[in-house]
C-alpha cells in the first residue's frame, strides 16, 4: 500500500517539481498558463485521490472511516477466544466483547 501512495504521490507532483527545478535555472522562465493549470490540476488530483487509495488498499481504513461517519451508531464486535498480550496468546474469559462509541464531539481548538 505504501509503495502504491508514494509512487501516485511522485507521479503527480512531478510536473510541478520539474517545472520549480526548471525555472530555477533556467535564464527565461517557463510560465506557459496551460502548463501551470496542469500542474496545479495535478496537484488537486492527488489530495482528491489519496482517501480513495486508502479506501481501496486498507480494511482498517475502511473500518474506522466506517465508524467515524456513523458517529457512535455503530457496534463493534471483537470476536475469538485468544488475544495477543506482549507476543503470547492468552484465553478470554468471555467469547464475544461489544464496545459502543458512546458520542461523537468535536472539540474547539484554541489558537494562542
Amino acid at each position: 500500500m505504501l509503495a502504491v501512495v508514494v509512487a501516485v504521490f511522485a507521479t503527480l507532483w512531478l510536473p510541478y517539481r520539474v517545472l520549480v527545478v526548471y525555472n530555477s535555472f533556467a535564464i527565461h522562465r517557463y510560465m506557459e498558463l496551460w502548463f501551470l493549470m496542469f500542474c496545479k490540476t495535478m496537484i488537486f488530483i492527488n489530495s482528491a485521490i489519496n482517501p480513495i487509495l486508502y479506501n481501496v488498499m486498507s480494511i482498517k481504513f475502511r473500518r474506522a472511516f466506517k465508524i467515524m461517519l456513523s458517529c457512535g451508531k455503530t457496534k463493534r464486535k471483537f470476536r475469538g477466544p485468544y488475544i495477543s498480550v506482549a507476543g503470547s496468546l492468552v484465553r478470554r474469559q468471555h467469547q464475544t466483547v461489544t464496545s459502543q462509541i458512546t458520542s461523537c464531539t468535536v472539540e474547539q481548538m484554541q489558537i494562542l
